[in-house]
């Protein structure tokens, strides 16, 4: 299955929608933001499953009748593991590959970081005694093992921290938009991108930011990919990273990764400034895949 926002979105909240496929259950969610269009692209294709979070140029420039350059590019990165053919990061040079080209063909100038497509990913593809997985940028893969403990295979780079510590510094009013009031930090921090964090944007110093591994499946409960549109909402105040994760996996156990988005938007509702929670917008665009063994 390879679903785009065109062919799945879902406009409420409900239970996921769940899938049975051998030894294991795969539940998975894909709800649209409140962006003009949604970014995010899921992929479960027999063993494979991927989660891509598009980054549009900040310049904002659509394609392909009205399609933006996020999605095109996310859209591009789950056709190449789509196909499922060579390991995961030689899948990933090939995403990474096809964005650049695909840019190209659109004109796009690439001599700034800011006008260039990109996309976050996590994909894990699952074998019999073991999965391998990639991941490049804020999309994440958590693993919960049978006995309660979890894990996350690599943190958030947290690229946005800087912007959002400045948000948190301003007093703006209801009408006021981040966008608007700190686009030239917006522009300094894309600017970074493979030097300080990593996307899929084309640049070959990509790769050098993809991670990558092997872990065995004896004794993992669940595996689950996200963007980070279901990541649980952060005022800066919160005690430590860990205990975010132990609510985000509590919230998990009791109501899944629908009710984790459940969660995340009645947050966001409350915060309509956008300033107790700093983000971009009232809510992203929030995709999971949710892999469960019995």
């Amino acid at each position: 299955m390879y679903s785009s926002p065109y062919e799945l979105i879902r406009e409420s909240i409900s239970p996921p929608l769940s899938a049975h496929c051998n030894d294991r259950k795969v539940d998975y969610i894909r709800e649209r933001g409140t962006g003009v269009i949604d970014e995010d692209v899921l992929l479960m294709q027999d063993n494979i499953f991927g989660v891509f979070d598009g980054a549009s140029s900040i310049n904002g420039q659509l394609f392909s009748d009205g399609t933006s350059g996020g999605f095109l590019a996310a859209q591009q990165a789950a056709e190449v593991f789509k196909l499922n053919q060579g390991s995961l990061l030689e899948l990933t040079d090939k995403a990474n590959r096809l964005i650049r080209n695909h840019m190209a063909t659109f004109a796009v100038d690439l001599q700034k970081k800011w006008n260039r497509w990109s996309t976050s990913m996590a994909v894990v593809r699952i074998e019999e005694n073991y999965f391998d997985w990639c991941q490049i940028g804020d999309c994440l893969i958590l693993t919960i093992k049978r006995d309660g403990s979890f894990h996350m295979l690599v943190q958030d780079p947290g690229q946005d921290e800087e912007t959002f510590a400045e948000w948190k510094k301003l007093n703006p009013s209801p009408d006021d938009n981040i966008l608007d009031l700190l686009q030239e930090k917006i522009i300094e921090v894309r600017e970074k991108m493979n030097v300080e964090y990593g996307s899929l944007n084309g640049e070959k110093q990509a790769l050098d930011f993809a991670n990558s591994g092997r872990e065995p499946l004896e004794g993992i409960a669940d595996i689950i990919l996200y963007t980070d549109g279901l990541s649980l909402p952060c005022s800066g105040n919160e005690k430590s990273e860990n205990s975010t994760m132990e609510q985000f996996v509590s919230l998990y156990h009791q109501r899944g990764v629908g009710g984790i988005l459940e969660h995340v938007r009645s947050l966001q509702k409350k915060d309509t400034s956008c300033h107790l929670y700093p983000r971009f917008k009232m809510h992203d665009d929030a995709t999971a895949i949710a892999i469960t063994f019995p």
